[in-house]
């Protein structure tokens, strides 16, 4: 996700399009650290109506490439680190260890939980895990999935998303580095308008020409997915992404990099890392908190069965 950027609240129930003013790509990623900024949302994907494209993945041209099963006793260190400390990124709530994350019984578990962080900034803390394959497996093009279970409770943040592999951290290089949320998962107060799996796109060469792409629900409401297993696929293309669930197009679903306003080639000139992330609670709105946790019930447990990464011969 991004920095401390503004959401819309104009967010749909059925499948299709997200009108979103600005997302929260922030989650996962980073601009200077504890910065505080508003981004405008100035492009959306709309729906074009009725289109010729394929609505099923096709895997025939695929062949898998890459994948954590999860089948071991600990967390493969050979495909995954961790990004540790206290937020630095939409005030969220959780401060980021390499404690929170382990594998039981052929699954990735990363769980939140209310406990003080020695480093915390305030006193009442969350902590949970943000774990990426950067330095470690990095892709350009190709079909990324993961089979996930996300909890349910209000101010759970959870995400399986991607970044360019210039993404520095201390450096701030967010937009410039690229990023992809293959789904990141919402649920607030609201569950109406809030509540939802969605997707999203950031770029631009600098902070100040963030751009913006939020393009469609992967669910109508927010109980249809959590608490269940579904398959969130990302399929990148030298030209064009898409995004499925379950193994169907999402509308609208499939875009080409020339509907994408100021494209300077920030998707097609490096390999992107993966990431999967649990954050606790958001602040996009000047001091208004979006999702409290303190209305929920902790721990709470985003689960993997599998990550799958597949190309093209």
């Amino acid at each position: 996700m991004s920095d401390n950027f503004e959401l819309s609240r104009n967010m749909p129930k059925s499948i299709g399009y997200i009108v979103l003013n600005c997302l929260v790509c922030a989650l996962l990623s980073s601009c200077s650290a504890y910065q505080t900024a508003k981004i405008p949302h100035d492009y959306v994907l709309t729906d074009a109506g009725p289109t010729a494209e394929p609505k099923t993945l096709h895997r025939e041209p695929y062949q898998l490439i890459w994948s954590d099963e999860f089948d071991g006793q600990d967390l493969n260190t050979a495909n995954w680190g961790f990004e540790t400390g206290p937020s630095w990124y939409n005030k969220e709530q959780q401060a980021y260890t390499d404690q929170n994350a382990f594998v039981k019984e052929g699954k990735l578990v990363i769980e939140a939980r209310i406990e003080n962080y020695p480093e915390a900034i305030s006193p009442e803390r969350y902590t949970s895990s943000r774990l990426l394959s950067q330095g470690k497996q990095s892709w350009k093009y190709g079909l990324f999935e993961a089979r996930i279970k996300r909890p349910s409770g209000v101010g759970v943040f959870p995400a399986f998303w991607m970044m360019g592999n210039s993404y520095d951290k201390e450096k701030g290089n967010w937009p410039a580095c690229g990023e992809v949320g293959i789904v990141e998962f919402l649920h607030t107060e609201d569950v109406d308008t809030w509540s939802s799996a969605i997707t999203n796109l950031h770029y631009g060469k600098t902070f100040a020409e963030h751009k913006s792409l939020d393009s469609l629900a992967t669910a109508p409401q927010f109980e249809q997915v959590t608490d269940a297993y579904h398959t969130y696929s990302f399929e990148w293309t030298a030209t064009t992404m898409a995004w499925y669930l379950d193994g169907q197009l999402q509308a609208p679903g499939k875009i080409a990099y020339t509907e994408l306003p100021d494209y300077d080639d920030e998707f097609n000139h490096q390999e992107f890392f993966l990431l999967l992330s649990f954050a606790v609670g958001f602040d996009m709105f000047d001091g208004k908190l979006i999702g409290d946790p303190s209305k929920s019930t902790w721990p709470k447990k985003l689960q993997v069965d599998w990550v799958r990464v597949y190309q093209k011969d």
